[in-house]
């Protein structure tokens, strides 16, 4: 069993791209069972929870959860799924064994191609690939049940001398205004029983964040002492700060136009001051139309069929919303990283070609070797802002839940995020959320 968390993620850091794509990966198990590791089954919670599930609902619960469970092994050409033409594979919303896993040929059913298309039903190639998923899981969950429970003998086990128990409720693990963290959220996850599309517990995520940029503004407005201190904030973390390839600052930071510089910050802190308020002000609206219209299509909401069009439309809508949203947290946190006081020892700035010009040039400063952690914390940070195909592929939730992980982790990763940072990625981290439910 894999040591590390995501150890799909570590398996595309360790081998080379070429030999993947050629051969196929060497570590196929990483990227088909990402959630069977140490570093989370040994833990006090997450075991227990993946048993409960497993145990109590049927393998078609899960067939959606596990496919996608294999997205970043299939981009990245970690697995290799066959490919059998013209046909589909039955496997949401199966009621018994037989039919669970039915190859249809696509000339015997006249909705078969369109399953696909629309992504109800899988590809035999995908379905193989979560069949097998399953399978090895669910061997596995016997043989620690039986190793737990070695007293009694398997057959007996399952006899009506040991009837099936109410579901036990688990202690959640709650912050201090009694809600569950959104870490504790992203970590148990996968494994639970797979949640519907929970848009009240987004409302209100959005709603305390909406009132944390409210109150902001509010201390940038009445509190000099605030006003003051993220005044500082905002300037530590401008690439002025950085000294350029030569080791001389910038001409911007001369006494004579200091001013120059103070009105740049100003007008930084307080336009992403009011642009996080708006953003999250309209999901959070976004969100509300989404429950009123969620209500309202109730009875006409079927898995078996697409959803009414008006809630769909306000989903969508909702999508767009967050889309957009990300960008701007993803603007901030590409001028505010690398300039940011933990970074700046492996940074420098080019030499501006005009004394005058707001534009600014940042690179790796010369002769610094980037390795171990710093490395890894500086690739997901690039992947966040920088490679979109790199963002595509991870997709937003698993770069920062892969980031915080290691912040987590290891300390020397922690040091090298600023509070300033920490609070960007904090936005980025609720957007990811979100997107992730709507998924």
């Amino acid at each position: 069993m894999p040591v590390s968390h995501r150890p799909d993620f570590a398996a595309f850091r360790q081998e080379h791209a070429v030999d993947r794509h050629a051969h196929g990966s060497k570590l196929k198990d990483h990227f088909m069972w990402p959630t069977v590791n140490q570093e989370d089954l040994s833990g006090p919670k997450l075991m227990l929870l993946l048993l409960n599930a497993r145990g109590r609902l049927a393998p078609p619960a899960f067939a959606a959860v596990d496919y996608e469970g294999l997205w970043f092994g299939k981009a990245t050409r970690g697995l290799h799924p066959e490919f059998l033409h013209y046909h589909t594979m039955i496997m949401h919303g199966a009621t018994n064994a037989e039919e669970y896993g039915k190859l249809i040929h696509w000339e015997s059913h006249p909705d078969a191609e369109e399953w696909v298309r629309t992504r109800r039903q899988l590809l035999p190639g995908d379905a193989l690939l979560v069949l097998e998923v399953q399978e090895r899981l669910m061997k596995f969950l016997v043989d620690c049940c039986h190793q737990i429970l070695h007293e009694i003998p398997p057959d007996i086990m399952i006899s009506d001398e040991y009837p099936i128990q109410p579901e036990p409720t688990l202690k959640t693990d709650s912050d201090a205004s009694g809600f569950a963290s959104l870490a504790v959220i992203t970590a148990e996850a996968p494994y639970k029983r797979p949640a519907g599309l929970d848009l009240w517990n987004l409302l209100d995520v959005l709603e305390a964040r909406m009132l944390a940029a409210q109150d902001h503004i509010w201390s940038l407005r009445e509190d000099p002492a605030y006003f003051s201190e993220q005044f500082r904030e905002y300037l530590d973390h401008r690439e002025e700060m950085l000294p350029d390839t030569n080791g001389k600052p910038h001409p911007v930071t001369q006494p004579h136009r200091i001013n120059t510089l103070w009105s740049r910050v100003l007008l930084n802190m307080v336009v992403h001051a009011y642009s996080n308020l708006q953003f999250f002000a309209i999901l959070y609206a976004k969100v509300l139309i989404c429950i009123e219209s969620e209500e309202s299509s109730r009875n006409d909401i079927d898995p078996a069929k697409d959803l009414p069009e008006t809630y769909f439309h306000t989903l969508t809508l909702f999508k767009f919303c967050l889309d957009q949203a990300v960008t701007v947290s993803l603007d901030q946190l590409e001028h505010s990283e690398f300039a940011s006081p933990p970074m700046r020892k492996f940074f420098a700035r080019m030499p501006p070609p005009d004394p005058y010009t707001s534009d600014m040039n940042v690179i790796p400063r010369a002769g610094v070797k980037i390795t171990g952690v710093d490395k890894e914390v500086l690739f997901l940070i690039q992947t966040l802002w920088k490679d979109d195909m790199g963002l595509f592929v991870a997709r937003l939730p698993l770069v920062v839940d892969e980031l915080e992980r290691l912040m987590q982790a290891d300390s020397k990763a922690d040091a090298l995020i600023s509070a300033h940072v920490a609070k960007i990625l904090g936005d980025i981290a609720i957007i990811a959320q979100c997107l992730k439910q709507l998924e």
